[in-house]
This record gives C-alpha cells, sequence and structure tokens, in this order.
C-alpha cells in the first residue's frame, strides 16, 4: 500500500522468461498492466491509500524477484 497525491506512475521490473500482471487500486480508480520483463501504469490523480499487487499467471510457478518503483509521474 502507498498515498497517492496527485499524478502518479508505478512500475515494475524484473528478469527472465516470466510474464507478470499488476494492478493498481486507488479510491475511485484502478489500472492494470502486464509484460515480460517490465511494466508500468500511470495513475493521473492518485488519492487516498492506494495498492499494488503483482501476480504471475496461475499457470506458472516460479520464484520471481522483482523491482517496483512508486513515484510522481515524469519523475
Amino acid at each position: 500500500m502507498f498515498t497517492g497525491t496527485g499524478a502518479m506512475e508505478v512500475s515494475v521490473a524484473w528478469s527472465g522468461p516470466t510474464s507478470l500482471t499488476m494492478l493498481v487500486a486507488c479510491p475511485g480508480s484502478s489500472r492494470s498492466a502486464e509484460g515480460n520483463s517490465t511494466m508500468a501504469v500511470t495513475l493521473p490523480d492518485a488519492t487516498g491509500t492506494c495498492q499494488a499487487t503483482v501476480a504471475e499467471p496461475t499457470s506458472e510457478s516460479v520464484a520471481v524477484t522483482y523491482t517496483i518503483t512508486i513515484g510522481p509521474t515524469g519523475a
């Protein structure tokens, strides 16, 4: 969870052949993305308590180490 403050971007990067999905939900809005090594979503007006969830498809079950970055859009 994180506190949304205006326009924000949430990005995830990892290595390996695994595809991941991400859902970012804030009060009044949500965004999703998927990718094979990186993915990102932009929230134009993130306010309040937000939650970012990263998952792999149920058909896969490998350990994945990823880096998540949350900050102002364009930072």
